[in-house]
């Protein structure tokens, strides 16, 4: 990104980013090399994520409300597990702790798949990381996925509720998108945005991003701007909250 601020705004050059590059960053590194906001042209969202929470094998409790008593009753076995520390799956976390009141441990991991792994081997309560790491292990009875973190349910887990149907009253998403230096012309941002549209409208492209654990998910050059600056907004106390300082 900090190379990218550094070309001319000329449709020549751009880079597919992640959300948490532009909206969990900006909490995270006092010395950030780019302005997430004005350094850039937001042109068009790909494609989009929620969060997966999965429970171990060995607990009774079979929904997302009942996880939650169980920990607020435990609170030394309430711990959750991600792919990483300073991760969107993380501050997942970190809201759901706030927005519930329970007071969850984070332990991250070098990745979703070792994580995964203690989960299936009931060395964990909670996992809180995309559904494609577990939703196998969900499949075949090892896991169980209890609730998912979107504003919709997934369509790879249509029996899951999403928190909200859960009675909680949260989200958490992230997604993939273009971006360009600062001061594109509107003319090469709408030729761009509509490439972006006719490739996500192909079949064989939208079951490959699918595959990929993800959502082809379309967003305009204004709508991308204004999700942003949600973003921006929504992640800024878990962040804080979380206490987590990179390296």
């Amino acid at each position: 990104m900090a190379e990218l601020k550094r070309l001319p705004p000329d449709g020549q050059t751009l880079v597919m980013a992640t959300s948490g590059t532009l909206v969990v960053a900006p909490w995270l590194y006092p010395n950030l090399p780019y302005d997430s906001v004005k350094d850039f042209t937001p042109i068009a969202r790909a494609a989009s994520f929620d969060f997966a929470l999965t429970i171990g094998p060995a607990g009774p409790q079979r929904d997302i409300k009942h996880v939650l008593a169980w920990m607020k009753a435990n609170p030394d076995k309430a711990n959750f597990a991600t792919s990483g520390a300073g991760t969107l799956g993380h501050f997942t976390g970190v809201l759901l702790s706030q927005t519930t009141g329970v007071n969850l441990t984070h332990i991250p991991y070098k990745g979703g798949a070792p994580a995964a792994q203690d989960l299936v081997a009931g060395l964990l309560p909670m996992m809180v990381d995309t559904a494609s790491e577990t939703l196998e292990h969900h499949k075949a009875g090892r896991v169980r996925i209890v609730a998912v973190t979107g504003q919709e349910r997934s369509s790879a887990l249509p029996d899951v509720p999403t928190l909200k149907e859960a009675g909680i009253n949260m989200t958490a998403d992230g997604y993939f998108a273009l971006y360009g230096p600062a001061g594109m012309q509107p003319a090469v941002v709408q030729r761009i945005e509509r490439a972006v549209a006719e490739a996500l409208r192909a079949q064989d492209a939208r079951d490959k991003i699918s595959a990929l654990g993800l959502v082809p998910d379309y967003l305009d050059s204004s709508g991308l701007k204004k999700l942003q600056a949600e973003q921006l907004k929504r992640w800024e106390q878990p962040v804080k909250a979380s206490g987590f300082k990179p390296d």
